[in-house]
C-alpha cells in the first residue's frame, strides 16, 4: 500500500471517529508463552498494511527487537503472523490488540517490560536485537549499537553483555 492510501484511509476513519487500536504486547506475550515450542517466528504488524509496518518480534525462541515496527491504527487492524513448526498449520494471523487509550504503550513500543516479565522475565528471555532478512531464518541476523543499547537500558541484558555484543558487531565491520 503506498502512503498516500494510507493516509486517506486514516482520514476517513477519523471522520467516521473510529478508535485507535494499538498491538496488545500482553497478549502477544501471553501467546508466545503457551505456544513456544510450537512456533518458529513471530511477526507484529497492521493486517491491511504488513509490508510497511511489521517486524518479527519473536525468533527461534528468542524476543526479538526489529529495527522498526508501526502497531497503532484508526483503520488497520493490528495482528500477529505466527509461523508454526507444524507446516500442516503454516502461517496463521491472530488478531492482537487493544484500544490505545486502554494501555500504556503506542504505535513505536516494543517489548514492554511488562510483556517481557509474562514471558518469564528478562533471565528467561534470549534477547535478540534486530532482525535483517528472511522471516524465519535465525542465520540472518544483526545487531546495532542502538539496539544493544536499548536493551541495556530496559535491563534485558547486563552490561557485559552489551560489552561482548558491542565488540562482535564492530570486529564484524
Amino acid at each position: 500500500m503506498n502512503t498516500m492510501e494510507a493516509y486517506m484511509r486514516a482520514q476517513e476513519a477519523k471522520r467516521l471517529g473510529l478508535k485507535h487500536r494499538v498491538f496488545d504486547w500482553h497478549k502477544a506475550a501471553e501467546f508466545i508463552r503457551d505456544h513456544r515450542y510450537e512456533i518458529v517466528w513471530v511477526s507484529a504488524g497492521l493486517k491491511e498494511d504488513m509490508e510497511c509496518t511489521s517486524g518479527v518480534i519473536w525468533d527461534d525462541d528468542s524476543v526479538v527487537f526489529p529495527d522498526f515496527t508501526y502497531l497503532q491504527s484508526n483503520w488497520a487492524t493490528p495482528i500477529m503472523e505466527v509461523c508454526y513448526k507444524d507446516y500442516g498449520i503454516g502461517i496463521v494471523e491472530i488478531e492482537c490488540w487493544q484500544y490505545a487509550e486502554d494501555v500504556p504503550w503506542d504505535e513505536n513500543t516494543v517489548w514492554p517490560s511488562s510483556a517481557i516479565d509474562i514471558l518469564g522475565g528478562p533471565e528467561a528471555c534470549v534477547c535478540v536485537p534486530v532482525y535483517v532478512g528472511a522471516r524465519g531464518s535465525s542465520k540472518d541476523k544483526m545487531t546495532t549499537t542502538e539496539q544493544i543499547n536499548k536493551m541495556y537500558e530496559k535491563g534485558y541484558i547486563t552490561a557485559n553483555q552489551a560489552a561482548e555484543m558491542l565488540e562482535e558487531l564492530w570486529e564484524s565491520k
